[in-house]
């Protein structure tokens, strides 16, 4: 269709009628996409989201997402693929640069001597960093939502709950002392914070705190 023409930079002309493996001096000759129309399709009649890499000469390099199925024809025995192609290129680079970024925050927070975590706009708990898992002597999937209710003192629990309720329903700063367990069985004091970070329109995006 249109959309690969432009995308690929080809003509009708020199596209049409010929072998797809020949296309624009054969740089669709792929291993990946041979298997996929040669062994795969003929097998499953069809296939889903395979995601595949290669380096045009005249494009440079793309990541693509592919969908194919058999088509047959109702009056003959001619078979047919329908193949769809989506260039997904740019999102897999915002989802390199989002990764990179992730890695330099948990590296930050990790060597920071404070406990740090991170929460989404619910209240719910998705980080602590190195820390806290020293401390607590607990596994981030035990941590995880609400899972560190479990190391705060019995008679700290419900002050804690309903100010931290308080700042999930108003944005406001979130402070409190309180006691947290090691993982020696001690209860130790601390004084905890959270700020909300607020995307443009001051709806939170998530929360930060030590």
């Amino acid at each position: 269709n249109i959309a690969f023409y432009k995308t690929f930079e080809v003509k009708e002309q020199d596209t049409e009628g010929v072998l797809i493996y020949d296309l624009g001096n054969k740089q669709w000759n792929i291993p990946a996409l041979r298997k996929l129309l040669e062994k795969i399709l003929p097998q499953q009649s069809t296939f889903k989201d395979f995601e595949i890499r290669h380096a045009f000469s005249h494009i440079g390099e793309r990541v693509m997402l592919l969908n194919a199925r058999e088509i047959k024809k109702d009056s003959t025995s001619e078979k047919l693929i329908l193949l769809a192609i989506e260039d997904i290129t740019e999102q897999k680079k915002a989802e390199t640069i989002q990764n990179q970024i992730q890695q330099r925050f948990q590296f930050i927070a990790d060597v920071m001597p404070q406990k740090v975590w991170t929460a989404d706009a619910e209240g719910n708990y998705d980080y602590f960093n190195r820390n806290w898992i020293d401390y607590t002597g607990l596994a981030f999937k035990d941590l995880k939502n609400w899972g560190w209710e479990k190391i705060i003192h019995p008679d700290d629990s419900e002050k804690n709950r309903k100010q931290w309720r308080h700042s999930i329903d108003t944005g406001d700063d979130f402070e409190i002392e309180e006691r947290f367990l090691d993982k020696d069985g001690t209860y130790k004091w601390h004084l905890s914070r959270g700020l909300a970070y607020k995307d443009d329109v001051g709806k939170i995006v998530m929360w930060v705190g030590t």
